[in-house]
């Protein structure tokens, strides 16, 4: 958004933002059928060229770490076959036996279940509220809908994949954002054999909202976690919450609205050491607070570093 008054609401389309979108799932008929559909005035053709134009390459290739190891992945094969041509990229390559890419197929549909949410809720209680938001237009709630059954849809769907030298990561990011085919970072926590787990779970009585619920799920995707930007309504001031896994980092912003329960519960759905950066020294004693009061994590487990407290971490 460029400036928000009473009436009028002005947003800037950018190649960043739709590239944002496309990897929550949106696809660039599902853009432009919405802008039309929302827009008082028709949407211009340039405009329509210009989403068509960022969106065709956007998404289509993640780096993902899994088993403590880095992979390019894509279900697109002559995507890969286009980096690979690229003498930079060739050179951050982990070359093995063989020259071919890694061909998987996914069988399954991995899930994630979120504590917190109704999924969670469900499989202990059968008298789960369902909430509704009825501000929210059907058609709208439709696409939502079908953004979600898209991404759970992954029967027999086959993945080819190259490994990476781990140093050259940073090399390998910045050349495919030149190709125009910027990475989709995942973390295959659920796999991770050298991280320990925090053995941390989320409070029962840690009930998460509706809006925190699906950003979580958009943030818990395919059985992974996913880099990106969590955007809450409302609030002035932000925290970042850093889940550094050595070369990938996975930031994810907060601002008001329940910041710090979508920040515990995301903490304990990976179950992993992480690291919560703070603007303030107050905010670092709130955020521990605030990790005791939601999970069942305790002093010895949540650790704070600051100019006045230097607790060394218990190697957990």
């Amino acid at each position: 958004p460029v400036c928000r008054p009473e009436y009028i609401h002005e947003y800037k389309l950018s190649a960043y933002s739709l590239y944002a979108a496309v990897s929550v799932g949106l696809q660039t008929k599902d853009i432009v059928e919405y802008l039309q559909r929302l827009s008082k005035t028709s949407v211009p053709n340039g405009i329509i060229e210009f989403i068509q134009l960022c969106t065709l390459s956007y998404a289509k290739v993640k780096l993902v770490l899994k088993h403590n190891r880095y992979f390019v992945e894509s279900a697109y094969p002559d995507v890969l076959k286009k980096l690979l041509e690229d003498s930079q990229i060739q050179e951050c390559r982990l070359v093995t036996t063989g020259t071919s890419l890694d061909t998987n197929t996914i069988t399954e549909k991995p899930r994630v279940v979120i504590p917190g949410t109704t999924a969670a809720n469900a499989s202990t209680t059968t008298d789960t509220p369902t909430t509704t938001n009825e501000q929210v237009p059907d058609d709208i709630r439709r696409l939502y809908e079908k953004i979600d059954r898209d991404e759970e849809d992954l029967e027999d769907l086959k993945i080819v994949s190259f490994e990476i030298i781990q140093n050259k990561i940073e090399l390998l990011r910045k050349r495919c954002q030149e190709l125009e085919h910027p990475l989709l970072e995942e973390y295959d926590f659920r796999h991770d054999t050298v991280l320990k787990n925090l053995n941390i779970e989320l409070r029962p009585n840690a009930i998460l909202r509706p809006y925190q619920e699906k950003s979580l799920r958009k943030m818990f995707g395919n059985g992974r976690a996913r880099s990106g930007l969590i955007v809450l309504p409302c609030g002035n001031n932000s925290i970042e919450f850093l889940r550094n896994t050595k070369n990938i980092e996975f930031r994810f912003f907060f601002s008001g609205a329940g910041k710090s329960l979508v920040g515990v519960t995301s903490a304990c759905t990976i179950n992993k050491s992480c690291l919560v950066l703070c603007n303030s020294n107050v905010s670092v004693h709130q955020w521990k607070q605030q990790f005791k009061m939601w999970s069942t994590a305790d002093d010895s487990k949540v650790r704070l570093f600051t100019s006045d407290d230097k607790e060394k971490p218990n190697g957990n």
